[in-house]
């Protein structure tokens, strides 16, 4: 099975990296509970995000610190404001806490209105913003004035807003709200190691905010959510800069190849501009065609009834992928 369907990476860590991992888990105490405030590995991060240890929380991915704030920060009833399309899970924890959800539906290309949606935060209806920066599924992204602005329009309506920058690493750091915290105790900035780091397999992500509120998500938690092997690799990929750099713009090149193939489809399918590690298409046949993918060995994601979501892969996933599309449209199937 080829996975170009859940945005991961396909650099797999380089050999002396993983020896080094084996080599402190091997040493690790596996009688004994892990660090529950997984200290060491919040300073870590800490220090590549420049803001104080205190401010970053570690969890079991990003998703469990994500849940923790619809459950924790929230009470049944309270609005929270959803730009749909965006992750799925913002959606599901919501409903799953009996929370009422405003969606604002997005624009043909992806775009929302940042004066109406700061309009809707500062009259004081909604407890909650929550998005993606950039998208997940669209793949856009907004510039770091318009996220502040929303931010200045959430605090002035009492309201916490949420940007989960998962992606922010293949488009512009200069564009994240992490040097922002201090000014905004109602800010809350979501990471994760799962995609520049590769780090997927192991669930590990962080939620970094004002001290206050990051204290408040260390009560919410449970005592022990990230496990000691978890916290003893992500401590050594970390603090390998030059590797995660290095595969962030390999990964950025591979996404530029495969959308510059997707162009040559452009008969069939309508592809949308993203700064991600993943290319979206339009196509009107997209359920038959992510069934003709699947049974051809390559998962890739559809989204309603006309959207792929294609991750970036290495030169042999690609070519794979592309066999297989040719084969389905030199088929007759449109």
């Amino acid at each position: 099975m080829i996975r170009l369907d859940a945005n991961e990476s396909f650099i797999a860590l380089p050999e002396p990296l993983r020896a080094q991992i084996a080599g402190v888990i091997a040493g690790s105490e596996w009688n004994r509970y892990p660090d529950p405030a997984a200290a060491r590995l919040c300073e870590s991060f800490a220090g590549i995000c420049g803001v104080p240890a205190e401010c970053v929380v570690a969890g079991n991915g990003s998703d469990e610190l994500i849940s923790i704030l619809f459950l924790g920060f929230l009470q049944k009833g309270d609005g929270v404001l959803l730009l749909e399309p965006d992750f799925s899970m913002y959606r599901f924890y919501a409903e799953l806490n009996e929370l009422n959800v405003y969606a604002i539906k997005k624009a043909d290309d992806f775009s929302f209105d940042i004066a109406a949606i700061a309009d809707i935060l500062s009259r004081g209806d909604v407890k909650l913003l929550i998005f993606s920066n950039p998208c997940n599924p669209t793949g856009r992204a907004i510039p770091r004035a318009d996220a502040l602005q929303l931010a200045e329009a959430a605090e002035r309506g009492g309201a916490l807003i949420a940007v989960d920058e998962a992606y922010m690493e293949f488009w512009e750091l200069r564009q994240s709200l992490l040097g922002d915290i201090a000014r905004f105790e109602n800010l809350i900035v979501f990471k994760t190691l799962s995609k520049a780091y590769g780090l997927a397999a192991l669930r590990c992500g962080f939620a970094v905010a004002s001290p206050r509120t990051a204290q408040i998500f260390r009560r919410a938690k449970s005592p022990y959510n990230v496990n000691a092997l978890t916290q003893a690799a992500a401590l050594c990929v970390i603090g390998n800069r030059a590797m995660v750099e290095e595969n962030v713009k390999a990964i950025k090149s591979q996404k530029a190849k495969l959308c510059n193939i997707l162009n040559n489809y452009s008969r069939w399918l309508d592809q949308y501009e993203t700064v991600t590690n993943f290319a979206l298409c339009r196509v009107p046949d997209a359920a038959p065609v992510t069934q003709f993918l699947m049974d051809s060995g390559i998962a890739v994601r559809v989204i309603g009834n006309e959207l792929l979501r294609i991750t970036a892969g290495s030169d042999e996933e690609q070519a794979a992928l592309f066999a297989a599309i040719d084969r389905y449209y030199a088929g007759g199937r449109i």
